[in-house]
């Protein structure tokens, strides 16, 4: 269950380094943070599930979540991950789960309020968020193929040496 909760930026986020930022002035950064919410989860809190219309962003501020996908675990994100990035662009129902492993401090960004953060910003500014995101996407596409690979080695029967 979600607890909203009243925060400044730099009381949650110290030296967080938050991959979907990089390349923000400090400025920016802080304004960015400041369209979002923070929420509290517990152990075991579900965050999103799976076929859930939500089109939020979450980026995570402390602790961890796991992404899972009909029962099955994905990933697992740390403080300064993000999740639910692609719905900023492409919006369409969830295709994961989100559960929080530990106690865990969510900022959650309206699509709509990102959206309209970037209209009074800079054109550069939104490049910058797009690249950002393509990164983050591509680094997460890199690693669930390398959990694809790992599985299907750890199920092939051992080779015995001639």
């Amino acid at each position: 269950m979600e607890h909203q909760m009243d925060w400044q930026p730099e009381q949650l986020i110290g030296n967080t380094r938050m991959k979907l930022l990089a390349g923000f002035s400090e400025k920016d950064r802080n304004d960015f943070l400041h369209i979002g919410r923070v929420y509290q989860y517990h152990l075991h809190d579900t965050i999103i599930r799976e076929q859930d219309e939500d089109l939020n962003l979450y980026l995570v501020l402390e602790g961890a979540v796991s992404l899972w996908r009909r029962n099955i675990p994905v990933t697992n994100l740390q403080q300064g991950d993000v999740f639910n990035e692609s719905k900023i662009f492409l919006p369409r129902s969830n295709a994961n789960t989100v559960v929080a492993d530990d106690e865990t401090v969510i900022l959650k960004c309206s699509r709509q309020d990102v959206l309209q953060f970037f209209t009074r910003k800079p054109e550069r500014l939104l490049k910058i968020f797009v690249l950002n995101i393509v990164a983050i996407l591509s680094n997460k596409l890199t690693s669930c193929e390398d959990i694809l690979i790992q599985r299907q080695l750890d199920s092939m029967p051992a080779q015995e040496d001639e």
